[in-house]
């Protein structure tokens, strides 16, 4: 996770400090690109990826995730009076705490899902005629069947994360075009971060 926390650190700095020089929207699309991307890339890793291969893409992610976020932030409150700036931005948080909290449950019911519709057809393959799965079983006949459900559990566990990963990023990329209905916002050159 060190990865994603250095690259929405830095995301933070680098949507702040363009708030200046470019239209919100561009920001927010920039960043669903960035997260789209990532998590295409996170979708087609497998059970022997060196952490080094997962660095580079874990960064982006954490990097255009917080593009999104910081733009929308002055993009939701952009257009309010003053006297509005504290009731909107608490509307704003709890819109954005409700949608996480049910993004959270979406992820969970669908790698539950996605993990069961793995091993079902994962452990089709498993059966006497299967000449691998025979000679495991004689190899070490005492433990053989845990062993092999153990990596049956991981194997599917592994492919329903890759699954979400695909999802994520196919989401987020259709979620550029929505960008480009937002209200346009005049940006002061300052950006709330929190």
């Amino acid at each position: 996770m060190v990865p994603v926390g250095i690259g929405a650190f830095l995301g933070a700095i680098f949507a702040a400090g363009s708030s200046k020089y470019f239209n919100n929207k561009v920001l927010i699309a920039l960043g669903l690109i960035l997260t789209g991307v990532a998590s295409l890339s996170l979708s087609n890793i497998n059970l022997q990826v060196a952490i080094n291969s997962m660095a580079v893409p874990l960064f982006v992610l954490g990097f255009g995730t917080t593009m999104v976020f910081v733009p929308l932030a002055t993009t939701a409150l952009g257009t309010l009076a003053v006297k509005d700036m504290v009731n909107g931005s608490g509307l704003f948080n709890l819109t954005r705490n409700i949608g996480g909290s049910v993004g959270i449950a979406i992820s969970t019911t669908m790698l539950a899902r996605m993990g069961q519709v793995h091993q079902s057809t994962l452990i089709e393959r498993l059966n006497p005629f299967n000449s691998l799965y025979q000679q495991s079983l004689m190899a070490n006949p005492g433990i053989a069947d845990g062993l092999i459900y153990q990596e049956l559990v991981r194997q599917s566990n592994f492919l329903a994360y890759v699954d979400c990963f695909r999802w994520y990023g196919i989401l987020a990329l259709f979620c550029v075009s929505l960008v480009f209905i937002f209200r346009k916002v005049k940006s002061t050159g300052t950006v709330m971060v929190h």
